[in-house]
């Protein structure tokens, strides 16, 4: 995003403009400023058409974004389209600060040409974004998932698995640690 444009795949603007901005960064010196161009809509977005993704190999997206209080629009979504659907990752209602969008572990199944994520800022209970609402968002990255084939019978490849990004998961359960209430025993 430094000189003005992302560095894979093609973006195209839907309902409003988008340009670096040194406004607000989360890393390096710019990031992406999206503006609703005055359409009447429930959403605008910028989206992205990957290059170099592979099909049926796992990847695992994220991107920040920073949305200013005081305007209509109240959340940014993060959205990937699969042929002819789409899934939402990750959303966030956080005001004046940056927050990180997840998407998980994800396959790119079908159609790569067909595939595309979008950052959309929207107006949470489903009215029409106000004209000239913005969002930023910056660093985005999609990273391949791959996993040591230790077996040697196999790729490497992980089926039903989820990625968490803290040290235990936040899902290691607790083990209760037994008490002695016995009465204290003396020897003879």
């Amino acid at each position: 995003i430094e000189d003005g444009a992302p560095t894979f795949g093609t973006l195209t603007n839907t309902r409003c403009t988008s340009e670096s901005s040194t406004a607000q960064k989360y890393g390096g010196s710019n990031s992406f400023l999206v503006t609703e161009d005055g359409s009447t809509s429930t959403n605008f977005y910028t989206r992205f058409a990957g290059t170099g993704l592979t099909n049926t190999k796992p990847y695992q997206g994220e991107v920040w974004v920073y949305l200013p209080s005081g305007q209509t629009t109240d959340t940014i979504t993060l959205y990937q389209k699969v042929n002819n659907g789409e899934i939402l990752y990750d959303s966030t209602t956080v005001t004046d600060t940056w927050t990180k969008l997840s998407t998980g572990a994800f396959t790119v199944i079908g159609h790569v040409s067909d595939w595309y994520m979008a950052v959309r800022g929207v107006e949470s209970g489903g009215g029409s974004v106000g004209s000239g609402d913005i969002y930023y968002w910056d660093d985005m990255s999609f990273k391949e998932v791959k996993i040591e084939d230790l077996k040697g019978s196999n790729d490497g490849t992980v089926y039903g698995a989820t990625i968490d990004d803290d040290l235990y998961g936040s899902d290691t359960p607790v083990i209760p640690r037994a008490i002695d209430n016995a009465p204290t025993v003396q020897a003879d």
